[in-house]
């Protein structure tokens, strides 16, 4: 293979020179008759090599080597532009495209040859990318932007149905009479308390009770829902279809009415939303009559709640006494005795009255016996007395479970008579314990179905709801305002979107 030269121009300069030779040896042995044609194939080629030499930094164009005279070339050779390309034409960016030649004047004839050796390029500059993004800009900008926010301004404007709105204000209150009562302060003001609480709570369930689907229900069994909602007043996008189930109706219900609580007063506005003043009025106060019986439903829960936990703590306590006194009852059966304190009271009295004999007849045998015999009727009588009298102290200290009988000349013990007294006395104090729960279960009882029979839990709605007279909804202004602001904020993330991604890509 032959060896490729480092410029491709000079090499095309070799080309033509030699060409140019062969041309003059050619022309030389040429008859006259094909002179001017030969003639003319070297101006061709000259001119061409100058060119090439002048694109390269060489000789001008229009230069030929001294003693030479320029030849006459034909009107279409030298009508060729020629120019060569700045270094600023070079650099035109990613816009500019290269390597494609242009197209020569429509008045110019180029020779086959011109046409072969010519290597004049010229950028092909495609729409600038400012052009393009600016079709792609306008066009976003008419769907996203423009198109929604006509559609919306023409529903909104002249095929939206006109809703009417009746408000209502209520909260829910409850009258305790038990905070009021004559018990004691500290009882009063935790009872007024827990009420001041539960109606706090009361007000925060019947708002959330009426967007519910329990609230749609008890609606449907005073008014028809579905006929109001789908009246021939409102429009299409708004109506409802009366054949959808219950699940949509209770969602179409929802964007019909708006409940709110406000935290720091106590107080539930509320606004109902229809196609007519008389529908909307109507459904109010359906509403408010659903509300009270659901508040009606809470309160009477709750007492009959209260009455029922009161009731099961008094029968717990009477249990409890039940079993105390059963436990009395086998206690004083196994003592047989029906107070054991008293009868132990009187026994250890007896015994302490025969101790007492028994001592003076025990100091009277000593002193007769200094001066008496031990056979002497007297000295036998007041030793079988002695005798009588320690054995009739023996049973009665066995039957107060004192033990055995004590040795002669010291006290009685007391051990088994304490330990029955001490079981005794706790019975007796748990007998009294149950007695005073029981009492006091009994009291609260009372106060409680009093306070159950006083107490009333109530909704008070203190605006009413009246017939509207002018439409409310929608907002027609505002809503075309809002459907340009959330298509406008769409476009504008879309084109960061795609012109991001066409950085990343570059």
């Amino acid at each position: 293979m032959g060896k490729t030269p480092d410029n491709p121009s000079e090499d095309l300069s070799e080309k033509l020179d030699q060409q140019a030779s062969v041309a003059d040896s050619r022309d030389s042995s040429d008859t006259s008759q094909d002179a001017p044609t030969s003639r003319r194939t070297i101006a061709e080629l000259r001119a061409a090599r100058a060119r090439m030499n002048a694109r390269r930094g060489g000789e001008p164009a229009g230069s030929e080597p001294e003693g030479e005279a320029a030849p006459t070339t034909d009107a279409t050779v030298t009508s060729l532009p020629s120019r060569r390309r700045s270094a600023d034409e070079l650099v035109t960016g990613f816009r500019d495209v290269p390597a494609v030649r242009s197209a020569p004047p429509p008045t110019a004839r180029r020779t086959p040859l011109e046409r072969r050796y010519d290597t004049r390029t010229e950028p092909l500059r495609l729409p600038s990318r400012k052009a393009r993004l600016s079709a792609g800009f306008w066009l976003s900008l008419l769907l996203m932007v423009v198109l929604p926010t006509a559609a919306g301004a023409a529903y909104y404007l002249y095929f939206a149905a006109d809703q009417y709105v009746s408000e209502f204000r209520f909260a829910v209150k409850s009258s305790n009479a038990s905070a009021s009562s004559a018990t004691t302060d500290l009882v009063g003001a935790a009872l007024g308390q827990s009420a001041r609480l539960s109606a706090f709570s009361d007000n925060f369930i019947v708002a959330d009770y009426i967007t519910s689907r329990e609230a749609v229900g008890d609606l449907l069994k005073t008014v028809d829902l579905r006929a109001i909602y789908s009246s021939p007043k409102a429009d299409y996008l708004s109506r409802l279809d009366p054949t959808v189930p219950v699940e949509k109706l209770v969602k179409y219900w929802q964007n019909r009415v708006d409940a709110s609580f406000d935290v720091s007063t106590g107080i539930s506005i509320v606004q109902v939303r229809a196609f007519t003043p008389e529908d909307s009025l109507r459904v109010a106060k359906a509403l408010i009559g659903s509300s009270e019986d659901l508040v009606n439903r809470i309160a009477e829960r709750a007492r009959e709640d209260s009455v029922r936990f009161a009731e099961r703590d008094v029968k717990n306590a009477e249990d409890r006494l039940r079993e105390v006194t059963a436990k009395l009852r086998q206690f004083r059966n196994v003592q047989q005795t029906p107070d054991l304190s008293t009868s132990a009271s009187s026994t250890l009295g007896l015994s302490l009255q025969l101790r007492t004999n028994l001592a003076q007849m025990e100091a009277q045998l000593t002193s007769l016996s200094t001066h008496m015999s031990p056979d002497a009727p007297t000295i036998k009588v007041l030793k079988n007395n002695i005798a009588a009298t320690r054995d009739q102290l023996n049973k009665i200290e066995g039957e107060l479970g004192a033990g055995t009988a004590p040795a002669a000349g010291s006290g009685p013990s007391q051990e088994g008579y304490a330990a029955t007294l001490s079981d005794y006395e706790d019975i007796r104090l748990e007998m009294q314990f149950a007695q005073q729960s029981y009492q006091n279960m009994l009291t609260a009882l009372d106060q409680v179905r009093s306070s159950a029979m006083s107490d009333r839990t109530y909704l008070m709605p203190y605006v009413e709801p009246q017939l509207a007279e002018y439409a409310l909804y929608p907002e027609r202004y505002e809503d075309v305002l809002i459907v340009f602001l959330i298509a406008f904020v769409a476009w504008a993330i879309t084109m960061l979107t795609v012109h991001s991604v066409r950085d990343h890509m570059i």
